[in-house]
């Protein structure tokens, strides 16, 4: 079963369209509540779903891809909210966090180099959106911190989970942070091999996140443009003057100067 895309020119109208004539609530991502907050912990919600549903195969491959690391592992363990057991955190011998927004919009954490700001900055700020990590071996946790699109996240709120979770000073946070769009997902998919029932997933995700205004634009399929119609251009002597046998006759008239008075 191969994938179909999109490269529709009018991507706008492809949209409203979509809106306008879909039954959203078929969707098996969609949700009746569309609060803002509820929003944004769904979109995270159908990202995890999504990972739990996919082989294991494809969960390493898809997660190597996101986080530009390896990733060979057999006991690949989710979480969403606070619904981890904090013996995994502690046990785990990498620990980074992960940023998931819309066109990279995070806050630089360069403004807190002070170590005094830093130190500023409290650890309990409230509950991450989910975990990835490794349920036997420890390898890695992943604590993941998403927002809605056009949303910045705050340098403040990522600290203080890196404070609280894992206890990292500045230099510790500043190599342990990976920073991911909900495009970069949706440019992911493709790539990994998905089974008929794994296909059937990712389109409802990639429908889902449509619905919630993320859609990766693919380009301009121009098999599907009419040909140009046919036209010749030539230059020729052109003169833009008619021939003087042509000018009419000039008017006669006489020039005579009376007698001053």
């Amino acid at each position: 079963m191969e994938r179909e895309y999109s490269h529709a020119p009018f991507l706008l109208f492809k949209i409203i369209g979509v809106m306008n004539f879909m039954d959203r609530h078929l969707n098996i991502f969609y949700s009746y509540n569309r609060d803002n907050e509820l929003i944004e912990n769904n979109m995270t919600r159908a990202f995890i779903v999504l990972l739990k549903y996919l082989t294991n195969t494809n969960k390493n491959q898809l997660l190597s891809i996101l986080f530009h690391e390896p990733c060979q592992n057999k006991s690949i363990g989710l979480a969403l909210q606070g619904n981890i057991d904090s013996s995994i955190i502690y046990k785990s011998k990498v620990k980074k966090i992960v940023t998931l927004t819309d066109y990279g919009y995070v806050e630089s954490l360069e403004i807190y180099n002070d170590p005094r700001k830093y130190q500023k900055v409290g650890s309990d700020s409230g509950i991450p959106d989910a975990w990835i990590f490794d349920s036997e071996q420890y390898e890695f946790c992943y604590l993941i911190e998403a927002k809605h699109i056009m949303t910045e996240l705050k340098a403040e709120q990522y600290i203080s989970y890196a404070k609280q979770f894992f206890n990292y000073s500045y230099a510790e946070l500043e190599q342990n942070i990976i920073n991911i769009t909900w495009y970069d997902i949706l440019q992911a998919l493709p790539i990994i091999n998905a089974n008929e029932q794994e296909l059937i997933l990712i389109s409802d995700f990639e429908e889902y996140l449509l619905f919630c205004g993320v859609k990766l634009f693919n380009g301009f399929n121009w098999e599907i443009l009419k040909s140009p119609c046919s036209f010749k251009f030539s230059i020729s002597s052109v003169n833009i003057f008619p021939p003087w046998d042509k000018l009419f006759d000039s008017p006669q008239f006489n020039l005579s100067i009376g007698e001053k008075i």
